[in-house]
């Protein structure tokens, strides 16, 4: 998991790469872009959601804990990633 800014396509990348090589699951959390996970070959999207922010102490974190337990649960990424999206909207508004 790597917050990246999402101008940063070098990063992003090499965030790509690590999860084709080694066969793993890559989060990168690009704040109000959203979130890309890459597993294998394959690549996920969630655009961020729309809110009237307050304060984003905690948005990483709290979108952490949602994809991994979600995830955990139910072995559906896009789940997992609109889950963690719509608690993190909820955490910084």
């Amino acid at each position: 998991i790597k917050s990246v800014e999402s101008s940063a396509t070098q990063s992003i990348k090499i965030l790509q790469s690590i999860a084709e090589r080694h066969d793993c699951i890559v989060l990168a959390l690009l704040g109000s872009k959203g979130s890309i996970v890459f597993i294998k070959n394959k690549t996920y999207h969630e655009p961020a959601k729309k809110v009237r922010t307050k304060n984003t102490t905690g948005a990483g974190d709290t979108y952490q804990a949602y994809f991994t337990v979600i995830y955990a649960q139910t072995r559906n990424i896009p789940l997992a990633m609109r889950r963690a999206t719509i608690e993190a909207a909820k955490a910084i508004s």
